[in-house]
């Protein structure tokens, strides 16, 4: 069995021990009015450590965001070639002229007292 030397308690005295009661309770208390703020600074600590990954991932991101947006915008403006725009270009004016000829032959069909479209008389 382990023996303990318990000899050195009989060196202290009441007023030692009151004064480290008092101690405690004063270091007690000073934490517990600071605990709000102590939790903050060691937040701060924490996302400070926690800032190179951030900065460094959103690096990472803006790079390919930014690769992204190079072929969209590559696809939008025309480029005279086969690009999305190109191609609206393309339908656009293929619709411009269906609409002249549709109007062309909208003229010279005879429609009837309502605006309908009525058969050819022959």
């Amino acid at each position: 069995m382990i023996e303990v030397d318990w000899t050195w308690l009989e060196r202290i005295n009441l007023f030692q021990i009151a004064v480290v009661i008092v101690a405690l309770y004063v270091i007690a208390r000073l934490l517990m009015r600071f605990w709000p703020w102590l939790r903050k600074v060691i937040a701060l600590g924490d996302a400070l450590g926690q800032l190179p990954t951030f900065i460094s991932e959103t690096k990472a991101t803006l790079n390919a965001q930014n690769d992204l947006l190079g072929t969209i915008k590559h696809e939008v403006l025309p480029n005279h070639g086969g690009s999305l725009r190109d191609a609206v270009d393309e339908v656009n004016k293929k619709l411009a002229k269906d609409h002249d000829r549709i109007e062309l032959l909208e003229h010279t069909i005879p429609r009837d007292e309502l605006g309908r479209f009525s058969k050819r008389e022959e």
